[in-house]
């Protein structure tokens, strides 16, 4: 019961919401017999721990591969998409994983063009992206519903722009209400 709740359960020592009923249940995985992967996909930046980043590195079954979405690395825009972490944390965060997962792959989203990104935040995105992280899909914010039906050929071109690495980035039109 204590790895189905997303909040922490209050019959268990286990606090989840900071990743320590991730890490026992990567654990108890890892040590069921038989060949197969554990794989961590899109997991909150601020849901990870220490315990977390341990458990992946002494689990022979965890892939050395985790998405984890940051979606901006300015204070600014990490504060205004309400993402309850700063852009030193990301950055520790990243550090740390690395240093306990010798070669681990590091794959996330980003989010371009939300409301009050100024030119400032998205240089510095830009200059966050090419040496820290594996893979960057990158979304198109829009508040229309009606960018939905632009043809993927345009949407596409997007990912062309001046000044976004040219491999690893996809631009997926998203209507955030």
């Amino acid at each position: 019961d204590k790895w189905t709740d997303a909040r922490p359960n209050r019959r268990s020592a286990v606090d989840s919401s900071r990743g320590e009923s991730l890490a026992s249940l990567l654990r108890a995985l890892n040590a069921i017999e038989g060949e197969f992967w554990i794989r961590l996909l899109y997991t909150h930046p601020a849901h990870w721990s220490d315990e977390l980043t341990a458990a992946i590195a002494e689990c022979p079954k965890v892939a050395r591969y985790v998405d984890i979405p940051l979606q901006h690395i300015s204070d600014n825009m990490l504060e205004a998409m309400q993402r309850v972490t700063d852009g030193d944390y990301i950055r520790t965060l990243l550090r740390n994983i690395r240093k306990a997962v010798p070669g681990i792959a590091i794959r996330t989203t980003f989010i371009t063009g939300f409301p009050g990104e100024t030119e400032d935040d998205h240089q510095e995105l830009m200059e966050f992206i090419e040496p820290e992280v594996t893979g960057t899909p990158s979304i198109t914010y829009s508040g229309e519903l009606e960018a939905l039906k632009e043809p993927i050929p345009r949407i596409l071109k997007e990912a062309e722009e001046p000044g976004w690495p040219e491999a690893e980035v996809n631009c997926t039109p998203v209507a955030f209400p």
